[in-house]
């Protein structure tokens, strides 16, 4: 079951909600009363998904970095929308410009990816999203031999359950490689935020830097003794947690992240074993 925190503030007639879903993306949500006007037959067939097919014959821009690839697919998609008609009735009209640019964000994709996720597949995967927002982009060390960037996003997503919108948080790791065609994403994936995290007091230990670089990061526990621990800001709001031995000479470094939900993340380390 679905745990959802919501805050409602209510304007006029109609009600705006932020609503945090631990567990995934928001789901569909049915129109209330006084916008169901039609007969449930008319419903049945005027509400359906919007339905878009794909076409190979475009290309995209070429690229002169990695990192250009991927602020350009969070680009496409902040203004993407995939909402069906009860959803942007609920909204009040129609919001974004629909579904073409998804298009364009899915020859992001490399193509020995595309050729494993159809384009409906990932279509699907935005359905209810009104909008996605690129809060910060990181890089994150290199994953076989490719770049790898870390990525926190803000979207405005429509649940089917109540009229009402949602703010949810997402971070994830994406990994781009030059093909070719170009830079384009390898790999990568967003994970919902939990923000009643520090609600619950579980793992208290996830909101100090050097535990997570200690744990998460490098693996070993807390008696064991890989060396003084020296904290660093950086200017792009992440933290190097250094780890000095009895010389002051670094043993282990891990750069970490901070996003809204107040658990710090792991982008890179040096040294040390295997992070679990």
């Amino acid at each position: 079951m679905k745990k959802r925190f919501v805050v409602v503030i209510a304007a006029a007639f109609l009600t705006t909600v932020m609503l945090f879903d631990y567990n995934g993306r928001a789901s569909n949500f049915r129109v209330p009363d006084f916008l169901d006007l039609k007969s449930d037959k008319e419903q049945e067939a005027g509400y359906r998904r919007q339905e878009h097919s794909y076409s190979d014959a475009d290309s995209l821009q070429a690229f002169d970095s990695p990192e250009a690839a991927l602020r350009f697919y969070f680009d496409t998609l902040k203004t993407a929308s995939n909402l069906t008609e009860r959803q942007m009735a609920a909204l009040g009209g129609t919001i974004g410009e629909g579904l073409q640019l998804y298009e364009e964000a899915y020859r992001c994709w490399s193509e020995q990816w595309r050729r494993k996720h159809a384009y409906q597949e990932f279509l699907a995967s935005w359905q209810g999203t009104v909008q996605v927002e690129l809060l910060k982009l990181l890089p994150a060390g290199r994953q076989n031999g490719q770049a790898r960037f870390f990525v926190e996003t803000r979207h405005i997503e429509v649940t089917d359950d109540n009229p009402r919108t949602g703010i949810f948080y997402y971070t994830g790791f994406f990994v781009v490689d030059k093909t070719r065609e170009g830079w384009r994403i390898t790999e990568g994936g967003l994970t919902p935020q939990n923000l009643a995290w520090e609600l619950g007091g579980h793992q208290p230990w996830r909101s100090d830097p050097v535990m997570v670089a200690r744990i998460d990061g490098l693996g070993v526990g807390m008696e064991d003794d890989i060396g003084k621990p020296v904290v660093q800001g950086n200017p792009d709001g992440t933290v190097t947690v250094r780890f000095l031995d009895d010389g002051g000479m670094e043993k282990y470094r891990v750069v970490l992240y901070k996003p809204k939900d107040g658990m710090w993340r792991v982008l890179e380390k040096a040294g040390g074993a295997t992070a679990t």
